[in-house]
């Protein structure tokens, strides 16, 4: 088929759809106000210049085929501009995708795309979203004005992007790889973003790239890996950390110039490495770290920073060939129980302050230092504090060389010893390093945890006693230093192994102790020998500490008996590396307590290596009520004993299944709790300084109970009234308002003490096409989201092909995926009967997907809100298909056809939306044609509506282009009978 300078509109279907063929499209201009712009499966398609836009579902949609697009406009579409899915080829160029409902281009597992040269731009969603094993390239493309917080690339769920120039402009977030995803970026310009890059739970890398005027963050490595070669960050205003490093991120980053930014240049708190970098004019410090951080860095500059480096409690800093100048303040500042600098040939030049500080019972190790000319000490040495000093060089300071606490006489002897030469230098002998008693009263201070505090003092005393055997030529044999943690998230598995690893180093078994985190994703590669070697890496980085795997039963084959097992090979290759260099690391594998059992049994040689398991168990209810204080106390926030009562009384009702979540439900309903309390003082100017830090009883409770009020709030009203100037539908709009007046009783009822059965928020919309039922579903979404019952209410709208796969095992997966899709809003299922009509025979697929979504209905009944539509009497027999319908669709709404006057002002209301008035006598005709168009059994209603308004524009164009006279305002905005009569 061949398509050339035609223009297609269609009201109801789509454009163009093709199946099975060959399709070219040259000049061509599409629309299609329900349907797609072009719908193609197993199709080739070449589509050259002209526009798709004006589409109430997406403007491409390709899957099982080769798609070739250049020169095309694709806006002002429903869906996607473009949705690819299902093994589709993509060669995309010279694109302008624009003002979508849904994320500019989405793909799908199994698409290979290439975008050149193309425009994304002005969309309130993502520009580019991969998902599953999808490939996108994008070679000099242009993403701009990305409103909101959404960002402008987002590789999700193990998918693959690949940008090599061009820009990304005016974003929330520019890149963010996720979920065991990955995405390379090269000569990429990132300018003027909330934050340019971040990673949660993926693979980033970046080459030769520029981050302008990041708003609150450049980079924020949150969770996975981020390596960074040849970035210049211009930071400038920037809030934050300019690279933000938290606990479960890795950042690795050479030849990296960072210029400007109000707080850190560098913020860690999980592991950084750094080498020929140059920071200049942070507002804070230019390297932070803090709780359990690493950082070391290799061939530094830094300039003109308030404090060159601070090293916070329980972090450490390796500096090596580092230069520091013209600091507002200090050097370098150590301070805090566990902090520790090892220092080797840094210099430090014209610091206002001090050159170093160690304070708080921070340690270090400084091999070589120069410090010269500071404003106070060269080294200032508080109480407490036991650094090693070797070949410390201290000029033209204004205070002492090194300043140091005098001991008493009856105190213990200081461990290091210092000479000062006639230039100030001092050296020293090596410190004792953090007591074990007060390593093991930071575990006795974790709530709860009482067995795993008992088995990880056994593990400590053991040890001990092994070295005080091997002291006096006891050559005992060795006690495996090896754990299994096993148990349900959230429960401190990970800040167990951390105190583990100090308390090894404390003892001496370990040269350091920090931890390395990771998991099957670090561990595994795609191809043959590939995960022997991240393996080994990752193993060796962690020499002289701790190897934490979490969820390590991943590593079992997880291709179902098909293919190679690279998790197997990732297995082996640790247990030979445990065995290898079994006095330099310990390797903790973590995960849920049955999956770890199968887990040791899948290898004879992971028995004899982890000799121990160690079971962490869910928190009672009064730990996570305790848990909960100290996270307030932490915040700086306060509560209440109601507060707390509260806290217990929602404990006591979640479930509490293998997955709960512990620790981390109680970090999740705080962050609610803070949500809550900021809308009830939202606008008071009358606020006491105690009212600002207290969380009250209020602000705990389900999210359904969060933002609703006496009158069902402001953003309730106001969409309720949206709702009711809609054209007809009454019943709808009575059963909507008797939702809200429903949970605003059992509010007031929960508030009482009084016990009351929760509403089920999932509905069936029964009624004919063209009632409104899509348009109330998005309102239905948005008032549910104001309550407090969803996230954020967006509306995702399928169907039957959207869940229902060709064969066994598949639909499932699609389902899911599709549900996925709604978290946090409403999933809208069109002609849902059609999943429990089976058809003339084979498998019946559909019935796969009911049984999904009944028990992800149940699962996630907090997340989701499903809305089943379809004709009455069909929608009867589909609730009737299943059992747990009856129970999980709390109600049946019944849209009613629209009466020829309600058509009459649908009619009128779309009409007054393109400018345009009716003529009385119009109206009437109008009425009579409706009254008539109602008895077709394929009756559209305001779709119909729709149709007659579009057909009477068409004749009054015809009309009044024969006419020798130029029209009047009147004329051109009237809509006649003549031009009624014509359609």
């Amino acid at each position: 088929m061949a398509f050339r300078n035609c223009t297609s509109w269609s009201a109801h279907g789509s454009a163009i759809e093709a199946t099975n063929s060959i399709l070219s499209i040259e000049n061509s201009t599409l629309s299609a106000d329900q349907g797609l712009g072009i719908g193609v499966s197993g199709t080739t398609l070449a589509l050259r210049g002209g526009s798709i836009n004006r589409c109430g579902q997406s403007g491409l949609k390709a899957a099982d085929g080769n798609v070739d697009v250049s020169g095309t406009e694709i806006s002002n579409c429903g869906g996607n501009a473009v949705y690819l899915f299902q093994s589709v080829t993509a060669q995309l160029s010279s694109l302008n995708l624009s003002k979508c409902d849904l994320p500019l281009l989405w793909a799908g597992s199994g698409v290979s795309a290439r975008l050149t040269n193309c425009a994304l731009r002005d969309s309130e969603q993502i520009a580019v979203h991969a998902e599953g094993k999808a490939t996108v390239a994008m070679v000099d493309c242009e993403v701009s004005n990305i409103r909101g917080q959404m960002p402008a690339v987002l590789a999700d769920k193990g998918s693959a992007i690949n940008i090599e120039g061009g820009s990304i402009r005016q974003i929330g977030i520019a890149l963010i790889a996720s979920q065991r995803s990955r995405i390379d970026a090269a000569r990429v310009t990132m300018a003027n973003c909330r934050a340019a890059v971040a990673v949660h739970g993926g693979h980033l890398e970046l080459n030769g790239c520029s981050i302008v005027d990041p708003e609150n963050v450049g980079i924020n490595c949150i969770e996975g890996t981020c390596i960074a070669e040849s970035v210049d960050i211009h930071a400038r205003e920037c809030s934050g950390a300019v690279v933000n490093v938290p606990s479960a991120g890795e950042f690795r980053g050479t030849a990296i110039v960072i210029d400007g930014g109000l707080d850190a240049g560098f913020l860690v708190s999980g592991k950084a490495d750094l080498t020929d970098c140059h920071i200049a004019g942070s507002g804070k410090a230019a390297l932070a770290t803090e709780s359990g951080g690493t950082l070391t860095a290799t061939d530094l500059e830094i300039d003109s920073p308030q404090t060159g480096a601070v090293i916070g409690k329980q972090s450490t800093a390796r500096l090596r060939k580092v230069r520091i100048a013209s600091t507002r303040a200090d050097g370098i500042r150590v301070t805090g129980v566990g902090s520790k600098l090892v220092a080797d040939g840094v210099v430090i030049e014209q610091a206002t302050q001090n050159g170093v500080v160690f304070e708080g019972g921070a340690s270090g190790d400084v091999v070589e230092l120069l410090v010269n000319g500071c404003g106070g000490d060269g080294v200032q040495i508080s109480e407490g504090c036991d650094p090693t000093l070797g070949n410390v060089v201290v000029k033209g300071q204004q205070g002492l060389a090194v300043r140091a606490p005098e001991r008493a006489t009856a105190g213990p002897a200081p461990s290091y010893k210092r000479r000062l030469t006639p230039e100030g230098s001092v050296e020293g002998d090596a410190p004792q390093g953090q007591g074990m008693e007060e390593l093991l009263l930071e575990l006795d201070r974790l709530v709860g945890l009482a067995a795993v505090k008992r088995d990880v003092r056994d593990m400590i005393s053991y040890l001990e006693l092994e070295q005080r055997q091997r002291s006096v030529g006891v050559s005992a044999e060795p006690i495996g230093r090896h754990l299994v943690f096993a148990g349900p998230p959230g429960t401190g598995k990970t800040t167990v192994a951390r105190l583990y690893g100090r308390l090894l180093a404390a003892m001496g078994a370990l040269d350091r102790g920090d931890v390395h985190e990771v998991s099957r994703g670090d561990l595994v590669a795609e191809h043959v020998g590939g995960t022997a070697k991240l393996t080994t890496d990752h193993f060796m980085q962690a020499t002289g500490g701790v190897l934490f795997i979490d969820e390590a039963y991943s590593l079992l084959q997880t291709t179902g008996g098909t293919g190679p097992d690279f998790g197997a090979e990732a297995i082996n290759t640790l247990v030979k590396l445990m065995e290898d260099h079994r006095s330099e690391v310990v390797v903790i594998a973590a995960g849920y307590t049955a999956n770890m059992e199968h887990f040791l049994s899948s290898n004879p040689g992971l028995h004899s290596r982890f000799a121990n398991t160690i079971h962490f168990d869910s928190y009672t209810v009064d730990e996570l009520v305790e848990i909960f204080r100290r996270r307030v106390k932490e915040l700086g926030l306060r509560c209440g004993d109601e507060t707390v009562d509260a806290v217990r009384k929602e404990m006591v009702q979640l479930d509490r299944g293998p997955t709960f979540g512990n620790a981390r439900e109680i970090r999740d309903l705080v962050d609610k709790a803070r949500v809550a309390m900021a809308r009830r003082l939202a606008g008071r100017t009358d606020l006491e300084p105690d009212e600002l830090v207290t969380i009250t009883a209020p602000d705990i409770g389900e999210t359904e109970e969060l933002a609703v009020s006496e009158t069902g709030g402001a953003a309730v009203q106001q969409l309720l009234s949206e709702l009711d100037s809609m054209v007809g539908i009454q019943s709808i709009k009575q059963n909507v308002a008797d939702i809200v007046d429903v949970l605003n009783l059992q509010r007031k009822q929960r508030e009482a003490g009084v016990q009351t059965r929760r509403i089920s928020p999932h509905l069936v919309f029964a009624g004919s096409p063209g009632t409104g039922k899509t348009t109330v579903a998005r309102l239905y979404g948005r008032i549910l989201a104001a309550l407090g019952m969803l996230r954020d209410g967006h509306v995702v709208e399928t169907g039957r092909a959207d869940l229902v796969a060709g064969f066994i095992g598949q639909t499932a997966t699609k389902t899911t995926q599709k549900f996925d899709e709604a978290r946090g809003g409403v999933l809208f299922i069109d002609e849902a009967y059609s999943l429990t009509r089976s058809g003339s025979g084979g498998q019946d697929f559909g019935i796969e997907a009911v049984d999904t979504l009944v028990k992800l209905m149940e699962d996630h009944r907090s997340e989701v809100v499903v809305i089943a539509a379809g004709y009455t009497e069909q929608m009867h027999e589909f609730l009737e298909a299943n059992p747990g319908f009856e129970s999980r669709f709390g109600q049946t709404l019944v849209f009613e056809d629209y009466s020829p006057e309600e058509l009459l002002a649908i009619f009128k209301v779309l009409a007054e939306s393109d400018g345009l008035a009716v003529a009385p006598d119009a109206e009437r005709e109008l009425t009579t044609r409706f009254d008539e168009a109602r008895r077709n059994p394929n009756f559209g209603n305001g779709r119909y509506a729709r149709k007659v308004l579009d057909e009477s524009t068409k004749s009054m164009a015809r009309r009044l282009r024969g006419s020798d006279v130029s029209p009047s305002r009147d004329e051109l905005s009237t809509v006649t009978l003549k031009d009624v009569q014509c359609t």
